[in-house]
């Protein structure tokens, strides 16, 4: 697939999945009350975590395993066949789990396990489609991902479908749009099963486990183990800031907050794009030890994601309060400062580049994990605090903090290990973008 395709593909499905996450967030702003906004922002940040950590870091260390496997659908029947094991062994204990927390839901035993459902599904769809991405079919990458920014065409349009209907009806509830999530994740997985890629399901244990090469299943395994907590704390430290706020703050915090933190990651969009399909190109420099090439195709990539997110910086500081207002009603419209702020707080990110991702597909994993690791935990506690003292805005402050200084701590990371620069060409004619094809 060309670069053309490949962009055209990613500009589309993060169009689709932002527009979609905002509808959805809009339509329940504006339709439920602010308890019941609140409590759908707690549920969507709680669902990526656990399916996080069903995945098991099989997505991403399929990125880096397949350039060295020459057979990728044995690969990644392999491991499909791994998932499933670690759902059956974890799957007591998961339960017992939620049951400890079922609170959360509110007594609601339907809206409990259209939520487990979700995470299933979702679990299995992430690990498929990050094959796709892999082995450079990023259409069916952005058709079927169960991400919640990068895509997800599938679902997204299967969702908004019921969404609509459910407006039309009048039944647009909290459970109607979680028992919608779950039906179209299902479906979504059964267009690929009896559509496009029903082998991958071929389950045939009559195979041995091969994940490399050599077939070093440990090596795989152990790579996995590590992506898995690192990219399970990446997805807390995204989402712990919804939970220490419903924790610490009201019911009417939360719903404040939430909008200010989903408007401002917009600047992240053209990050994003590109982010997409760089895993295969950088673990391929990298496992060839063409550091030159890997630093100007970095630095390549970075320039085009510099320049547009500044763009969509700009725009955002200067309609803020009207997006705001459109998006979320007249009583969000008191948070166009904080919002402003926040929005700022991703320059160090757009500057810097992707330079945690880029740990990862080199293999620093435990240098990735350790730094995420020692951010959350200050994070939560700096967060408990300051939102107990200043309530949601609290939670902003720490967050803008951290926001800062973490990119700068990779970045710093990045030329000490790596040796070499993420820095966009300032001059953007020095960009090589045709490198992405390499």
């Amino acid at each position: 697939m060309n670069l053309n395709n490949n962009l055209f593909w990613a500009i589309l499905g993060r169009a689709i999945a932002i527009i979609a996450l905002l509808l959805l967030n809009s339509l329940v702003a504006k339709n439920l009350n602010i308890e019941d906004f609140a409590f759908f922002n707690l549920i969507m940040s709680i669902i990526p975590s656990f399916f996080m950590f069903l995945a098991f870091g099989q997505d991403v260390t399929s990125s880096k395993f397949l350039p060295s496997h020459k057979n990728k659908n044995l690969h990644i029947r392999n491991v499909l066949k791994i998932f499933f094991l670690i759902l059956t062994i974890l799957s007591m204990p998961l339960i017992v789990f939620f049951n400890d927390f079922i609170y959360f839901f509110r007594d609601n035993i339907s809206l409990f396990f259209s939520v487990i459902f979700i995470v299933l599904f979702s679990s299995i769809l992430r690990i498929i489609s990050d094959y796709f991405r892999a082995t450079n079919r990023f259409k069916y990458f952005i058709l079927f991902n169960s991400t919640r920014s990068s895509g997800g065409l599938v679902i997204w349009g299967l969702l908004l479908l019921q969404i609509f209907l459910l407006l039309f009806l009048k039944q647009f509830s909290l459970e109607n749009i979680f028992y919608s999530y779950a039906l179209s994740s299902f479906l979504t997985l059964l267009i690929i099963l009896f559509i496009k890629r029903y082998s991958l399901f071929r389950l045939t244990f009559k195979n041995k486990f091969a994940f490399t090469e050599n077939g070093n299943f440990k090596k795989f395994f152990k790579s996995s183990l590590f992506i898995a907590s690192s990219s399970l704390l990446i997805m807390i430290k995204s989402d712990h800031d919804f939970w220490i706020v419903s924790a610490f703050g009201s019911a009417n915090e939360l719903a404040f907050y939430a909008p200010i933190i989903k408007i401002a990651v917009l600047v992240m969009v053209p990050l994003s794009i590109f982010e997409s399909f760089m895993p295969r190109n950088i673990s391929n420099f990298y496992y060839n030890n063409d550091k030159i090439i890997l630093e100007r195709y970095i630095r390549s990539i970075n320039t085009y994601m510099f320049y547009s997110s500044f763009v969509f910086l700009i725009l955002l500081l200067f309609f803020s309060k009207s997006i705001l207002l459109i998006l979320f009603g007249e009583k969000f419209v008191h948070l166009d400062f904080l919002l402003k702020c926040v929005i700022l707080s991703f320059l160090p990110k757009i500057i810097c580049g992707p330079c945690g991702p880029i740990l990862v597909l080199t293999r620093f994993e435990k240098i990735n994990l350790l730094v995420n690791f020692i951010f959350l935990l200050l994070s939560m506690i700096i967060g408990v605090f300051l939102t107990m003292k200043f309530g949601f805005q609290g939670m902003i402050y720490t967050y803008i903090i951290g926001m800062i200084l973490i990119n700068i701590t990779f970045y710093i990371i990045v030329i000490k290990k790596l040796k070499i620069n993420t820095l966009p060409y300032f001059n953007f004619l020095k960009a090589d973008f045709s490198m992405i094809n390499k």
